[in-house]
């Protein structure tokens, strides 16, 4: 594949604290879903390198599993009983969606379920004690959720939960010691900020917040730690009003509504740099000392990606931001 391509898949061994490609993927796939069922990953729906989105789906290294689900996009992806389940996402850039599907992998069909209370897209979703939780993303009017709901299979029905403490979108979460920790992501900044939930108090409690603010990361827990790996660090803001922005070869040309002169210029093939800084760092949190660790680097910048603990090592699927900066 090429190099901006979404194929690949790294593992990081948490014993040498080293990076290894695997083989990749089917079908280069960026903001993918990803998760483990039985020893096996899955990787789920994304954009292809022309843009487009996809509905299929792989099971490790075997071909794609398709059926008639409507296409989405930004949805995220949990395992319980035997089955995934799609939750969220949105059917259009503006139309956060409420639905939730689930495939049962041995008729291999679709069925919808239950919708959540609220409508949203780049929510961040687990399982804990055979229900799902679904936190914070977007509303309807684009704003963003601090907002959680609950989703319990044997009366197929979503209930609300206590809200967090911030208000976050890209943000991502795993489950360790019977609670749920969600770290990061987006509210009007880029967040450090992480907290649990605790299903027995219906309660959130922040935690000491991580060394470098994260949005787009993965998250997963192992051996009584949680990994943040990677994402960016935030946006730039532009320092100027009332702009348009003009494209000529491949540059970007940011010009003043006011005066009509050029008041910046960005090379188009360095526009990642513009936007963001896409992190290669990756830390872990200990719950018993309420402190997180940085670890090895990763060889390159990557964001929007998804991590899995798999036989005692960390494997990451890669994304769209395989850039170094």
């Amino acid at each position: 594949s090429s190099q901006s391509g979404g194929y690949h898949v790294w593992r990081f061994n948490l014993v040498t604290h080293t990076w290894q490609e695997m083989s990749p993927m089917q079908e280069s796939r960026s903001f993918v879903s990803v998760t483990v069922l039985k020893g096996c990953i899955y990787a789920m729906g994304g954009y292809r390198d022309d843009g487009t989105s996809l509905r299929t789906a792989e099971l490790h290294t075997h071909p794609s599993l398709e059926d008639t689900m409507a296409h989405l996009l930004f949805y995220s992806t949990v395992f319980l009983g035997g089955c995934f389940y799609i939750v969220g996402g949105v059917l259009r850039w503006t139309d956060p969606s409420n639905r939730v599907w689930r495939f049962n992998l041995v008729t291999h069909t679709w069925q919808e379920m239950s919708p959540m209370q609220e409508s949203r897209s780049f929510v961040s979703v687990t399982v804990l004690k055979g229900c799902i939780y679904a936190m914070g993303g977007y509303r309807d009017d684009g704003t963003s959720l601090r907002t959680a709901e609950r989703y319990q299979p044997n009366i197929n029905q979503w209930t609300f939960i206590a809200s967090m403490n911030e208000e976050r979108i890209r943000a991502s979460c795993t489950t360790l010691n019977n609670k749920i920790y969600i770290c990061g992501g987006r509210s009007n900044r880029v967040l450090n900020t992480a907290e649990y939930y605790n299903p027995d108090t219906n309660q959130w409690t922040l935690i000491t917040p991580m060394g470098t603010p994260r949005c787009d990361l993965g998250v997963v827990a192992y051996m009584g730690h949680i990994f943040a790996v990677g994402g960016r660090d935030g946006f730039r803001d532009l320092r100027h009003r009332y702009f348009d922005i003009a494209v000529m070869n491949k540059q970007i040309f940011v010009v003043s509504c006011r005066t009509g002169k050029i008041v910046e210029c960005y090379d188009y093939t360095q526009i990642l740099g513009l936007c963001n800084r896409v992190l290669n760092t990756a830390e872990y949190y200990n719950p018993d000392t309420n402190q997180w660790t940085l670890i090895t680097p990763m060889g390159t910048p990557r964001c929007d990606l998804g991590v899995v603990a798999y036989m005692g090592k960390n494997k990451m699927i890669k994304h769209l931001c395989n850039t170094t900066m």
